[in-house]
């Protein structure tokens, strides 16, 4: 490694450490790792602090990259949080069990907060929950998002990512799969997503599913890599925030396509909007029914922690 790298993996190391010690510090007594409500894209009005086993599962999932010593006991608290949430047959919600706010039981939590759960829980892999997925399919065979018949069930792409995760590729997985490739060559994931805020968080969960294993959908990698890659703006960021560019990042690495040009630009332009605390802005997730933009500094920074840590340390000068 010339000293160009080196000095680059130095930067990125000491990123990662102060990151991590941010989500330490930061960590709920409950294991919970913070989501806020706001009411407008910008995350500065009327923020609510929204109990929810949602974040926790993407921060959970996103630590999973990171070799510092400290996120064991960060995942060991997350997730006996999530298991204190769990509804049976293996089943969550989106708020909190303790919230005067409630919802029916989903596929989309369930299929985050189950994946990062079932290496150390067998019984979630595939497990008891497993026939109450295939019983909530449309005629179409793709997944609905609640276990209600209540009107707001509906068909989102980003849930259908999300459960092609915790499933994998199987028989009756198929129809999902080309779901979402059909969105994916045709242009229409921004239609057909009810909660992203934005593009990226489609093409993030549609990656995070093909890097594990579902490899049928090959056939969208071209078309998601890009207007991902057309995202790309002057100063190195992919998206317009630090958010973005993260999961840019990370979608690109699941998906084959990241250049080391690019991801060395991205890399700087990530290390270069830390905060002093370690932490990363918050930016608007994913959004609700009525308008409200999900997010937090934790989130952000959890996804910056996952594309540090996968990124190559190029020379960034």
């Amino acid at each position: 490694m010339n000293p160009a790298e080196e000095a680059a993996a130095t930067r990125v190391r000491t990123a990662l450490s102060r990151a991590v010690g941010f989500l330490d510090r930061q960590q709920l007594p409950s294991g919970e790792l913070k989501t806020y409500r706001y009411s407008d894209l910008a995350m500065e009005a009327n923020p609510q602090l929204k109990s929810t086993p949602y974040g926790t599962s993407y921060i959970l999932y996103s630590l999973a990259y990171s070799d510092d010593l400290r996120v064991p006991s960060i995942v060991s608290r997350g997730s006996t949080f999530l298991l204190g949430e769990m509804e049976a047959p293996g089943l969550w919600r989106y708020f909190s069990l303790g919230n005067a706010e409630t919802l029916p039981p989903d596929l989309d939590d369930t299929a985050c907060a189950a994946y990062v759960l079932k290496d150390a829980h067998d019984y979630l892999l595939l497990g008891l929950n497993y026939r109450l997925f295939l019983l909530n399919r449309d005629a179409d065979g793709r997944f609905r998002t609640f276990l209600s018949d209540g009107g707001a069930n509906n068909v989102c792409g980003l849930v259908n990512a999300n459960v092609l995760l915790y499933l994998g590729e199987r028989p009756e997985t198929l129809a999902a799969c080309d779901y979402l490739v059909h969105l994916t060559t045709d242009g229409e994931e921004g239609k057909r997503t009810v909660y992203g805020v934005d593009d990226l968080l489609f093409f993030y969960v549609l990656s995070r599913a093909y890097f594990h294993g579902v490899r049928r959908l090959a056939a969208a990698r071209s078309a998601a890599s890009e207007r991902i890659l057309a995202r790309q703006d002057g100063d190195g960021g992919l998206g317009g925030s630090v958010l973005h560019t993260a999961m840019a990042v990370a979608s690109l690495l699941n998906l084959g396509y990241a250049e080391p040009s690019i991801l060395a630009a991205a890399v700087r332009y990530l290390l270069d909007r830390q905060n002093e605390d370690g932490s990363w802005p918050r930016a608007a997730y994913y959004i609700d029914f009525d308008e409200g933009y999900y997010g937090s500094e934790e989130i952000t920074t959890a996804l910056c922690i996952e594309a540090l840590a996968r990124s190559s340390p190029a020379p960034m000068t």
